[in-house]
This record gives structure tokens, sequence and C-alpha cells, in this order.
């Protein structure tokens, strides 16, 4: 799991892009055309981020043999590490962290 960019303001507001390899089966690829967002579809996808489900502006695509997640992340009131998680039927679960970073001080 790939996450583009690691580190995003407290505002959030900012699209985040998650690359991943061999999802969510590792033959979806090599199909003619490419069955793996359908297949991902298929299996419920579902994504979790700071308790909020399929974030805003969810899409799903097929890049370079990478199955590409992009969403908005929400805001947060606190610097530090949160985890996501990426869903499909039948128990697979990949975790993704983001980091929040505390704007610049100013003097």
């Amino acid at each position: 799991v790939l996450v583009q960019p690691a580190t995003i303001p407290l505002e959030g507001n900012v699209e985040v892009t998650v690359f991943l390899k061999n999802f969510p089966t590792p033959t979806c690829k090599a199909f003619n055309p490419p069955t793996c967002v359908q297949e991902a579809a298929d299996a419920g996808l579902q994504v979790n981020f700071q308790n909020v489900k399929n974030p805003t502006g969810l899409t799903t695509d097929l890049s370079n043999d990478m199955f590409v997640l992009k969403f908005l992340v929400p805001a947060r009131a606190t610097a530090g590490a949160e985890t996501g998680k990426i869903i499909v039927t039948g128990g697979v679960e990949l975790d993704f962290v983001l980091r929040y970073m505390m704007p610049s001080a100013h003097v």
C-alpha cells in the first residue's frame, strides 16, 4: 500500500491517492480489459477513514497495473497518525496510515 501524500494539514480537504498492487485479486489485471475495478465494486469495496465510510469524492481506477483509490480526507482537531481501512467482502482488510501535521508556527 502506497499513500500520497503521506502527510496532510489538519484542515484536511486534501485529495489522497492510495495505490494497491494485486487488488482485489492478483489475476484481475490479466483480463483484457482488466476487471479489477469491477471486481472491487462487486465485492462491496469500502474505505473507512476517521469513522467515515467511503469518504467524499471516492473514486477507483486502474493505472500501470495498480488499483488506485482517490478521496478527500476530512479535517482533524489534533496532529498525529490516523489509520484507515480498505475493505472488501470476504474479510480482506488493508490498513493505510496518514499523518496529520500541525501548521507552521508564526511569531
